[in-house]
C-alpha cells in the first residue's frame, strides 16, 4: 500500500465515521467530485471492494482505530450519596 496524503487520510476518516460524500465535501469545504475522486484513489490503494471492507483494511493497518458507536449517556444526576452513575436509587425497605 502507498502512503496516504493527508486530505486521504482526512477523507478515510469520515468514510469511518460513516458520513456521505456530501458530508464529507461540506466539513471540508471541497466538492464532492474531489471527495469521490480522493475516495476512489483511497479504493484502490486499499483493494478495498466497499466502504465498509475500506474502514476494515484501515483498521488492520492501524490507520484509523476501532470505536464503537457512540450511544446516548443515561443521565448522570446525582442523588444524596449515590454516585453518578445514572442507575435509579435504591428504595428502602
Amino acid at each position: 500500500m502507498s502512503t496516504l496524503t493527508d486530505r486521504e487520510m482526512t477523507i478515510l476518516r469520515g468514510i469511518a465515521a460513516g458520513l456521505t460524500y456530501t458530508q464529507i465535501a461540506r466539513r471540508l469545504n471541497l466538492s464532492e467530485t474531489t471527495v469521490g475522486n480522493n475516495a476512489r484513489q483511497l479504493f484502490r490503494k486499499f483493494r478495498a471492494r466497499d466502504r465498509a471492507n475500506l474502514v476494515y483494511i484501515a483498521c488492520q493497518h492501524g490507520l484509523i482505530g476501532r470505536t464503537a458507536p457512540r450511544r446516548p449517556q443515561a443521565s448522570t444526576t446525582a442523588t444524596a450519596g449515590h454516585a453518578r452513575t445514572g442507575a435509579a436509587t435504591p428504595s428502602s425497605h
